[in-house]
């Protein structure tokens, strides 16, 4: 039932889950202790066929019901993870890289497991969020294959049983990339080369505390290039709300009406 582009990793993950797997680095296997992993003589078949293809370079256990916090410990290390994470195709569609949790009631036979490899995390205007890479073409931020996680997407997340580590984790925040919430409400059209404006302003501030205009760079009031890239962002970011009811398939970099009220439901 799952979609043919995806990596078929759900079922290797849940067997490892269960079962355990001994590979190369030292990894609890089938409720053994350490010095009985270290004896291979009743290596399984299973076992070996798994560590042929999945090959990492070492583990870290997270427990069944692991938070963001115990990703971070991992990740803090400088050590990646892999993860399979529930998506649908048009999950993989939004080219910013922001990626939302399957909408309520999505049908099972549009629902699909998907390999990624998380490799860094941190405070996004406050909201813990794991970046990841995967090989999915020219898609995710600035088309490098890189995509971003935030806590509301931990339900659909699945990290197979790795080697316990007791890390201290503090999140990643600096004054640099926290930026406060503004509250507007935007009542006219928005558009390439207005100046001097303050809904523009503070359409530049909404577009920083969603992460796609520049923390480095000032609000200026002028609409061009940057705040029309971030628009555009913005738009991919909320498609389903701002482009598809209209019937477009690409984002305009115009703030208009289905732009406006996706900002005055954000930030009224």
């Amino acid at each position: 039932p799952y979609p043919v582009a995806g990596l078929y990793v759900e079922k290797t993950m849940k067997w490892l889950n269960k079962n355990g797997a001994t590979l190369e680095h030292l990894l609890p296997s089938n409720n053994l202790n350490e010095l009985a992993i270290r004896d291979l003589s009743d290596y399984k078949t299973g076992d070996r066929q798994v560590a042929l293809v999945y090959k990492p370079n070492g583990f870290a256990y997270l427990p069944p019901n692991f938070t963001f916090d115990d990703i971070a410990q991992i990740l803090q290390t400088g050590q990646c993870m892999s993860a399979s994470v529930v998506m649908t195709n048009e999950g993989w569609t939004n080219k910013n890289g922001w990626v939302e949790p399957p909408l309520p009631n999505t049908p099972q036979s549009q629902l699909g497991y998907h390999a990624v490899t998380l490799t860094d995390y941190g405070l996004v205007n406050g909201k813990k969020t794991i970046s990841f890479e995967h090989a999915w073409g020219n898609w995710g931020y600035k088309g490098k294959g890189v995509g971003f996680f935030q806590e509301n997407y931990l339900p659909y997340m699945f990290i197979p049983p790795q080697y316990l580590l007791n890390l201290p984790n503090n999140w990643r925040d600096t004054q640099a990339n926290t930026t406060e919430k503004p509250k507007w409400n935007w009542k006219y059209d928005l558009y390439y080369g207005m100046e001097n404006s303050t809904d523009v302003k503070m359409l530049q501030k909404a577009l920083k505390y969603e992460g796609v205009f520049p923390l480095s760079v000032s609000e200026t009031g002028n609409f061009y290039g940057i705040t029309f890239s971030a628009v555009i962002d913005l738009q991919e970011k909320y498609k389903n709300e701002i482009l598809i009811p209209v019937g477009l398939t690409e984002p305009t970099g115009y703030v208009g009406e289905a732009t406006r009220k996706v900002l005055n439901r954000l930030f009224k």
